[in-house]
């Protein structure tokens, strides 16, 4: 009789109670992060076929000041260029400035780093840069155009 009563203070006792109850947090612990990354981390896919590449800006200008005795007077006059166009979007081709990656950078069609990645532009590769939006550099790299952040990059 007394292997029974044994046996029967094994099941209730503090320790294995104790025992299940970190247990039982434990596994909560891992539901909640297992949840919180697939919220974070996980894709939906309804972004992959989303192809886009807008440029903001508008055809360039030249400021002409006229300066008279009394006032100066300032206009705007609209310059002709001959543009490619980029996904419906006109650029100017025959304004750039070269630049070299310094660490490897992905190319993206928008001026986010949450749009899909077109490429890596890998170090020691030299793009066409034809414009900076808020740090965004619409450049050429080996025939692709995007976008890519501005630190990666030295004149």
């Amino acid at each position: 009789m007394s292997n029974k009563n044994n046996s029967s203070d094994f099941w209730n006792s503090p320790t294995l109670k104790g025992i299940a109850g970190v247990m039982g947090t434990l596994l909560v612990v891992v539901i909640i992060i297992m949840v919180a990354a697939k919220v974070m981390f996980v894709s939906d896919g309804s972004s992959e076929n989303k192809k886009t590449g807008r440029i903001t800006s508008t055809e360039p200008k030249s400021v002409v000041t006229t300066t008279t005795a009394k006032t100066t007077k300032k206009t705007v006059k609209k310059t002709s260029r001959e543009y490619n166009t980029y996904d419906g979007s006109q650029v100017d081709t025959d304004e750039y400035t070269t630049q070299r990656v310094i660490s490897a950078v992905y190319l993206h069609p928008e001026p986010n780093s949450s749009s899909e990645n077109l490429c890596v532009i890998p170090v020691g590769a030299v793009c066409k840069v034809y414009a900076n939006e808020n740090g965004w550099l619409y450049l050429d790299y080996d025939g692709q155009k995007g976008y890519a952040y501005y630190t990666f990059f030295e004149a």
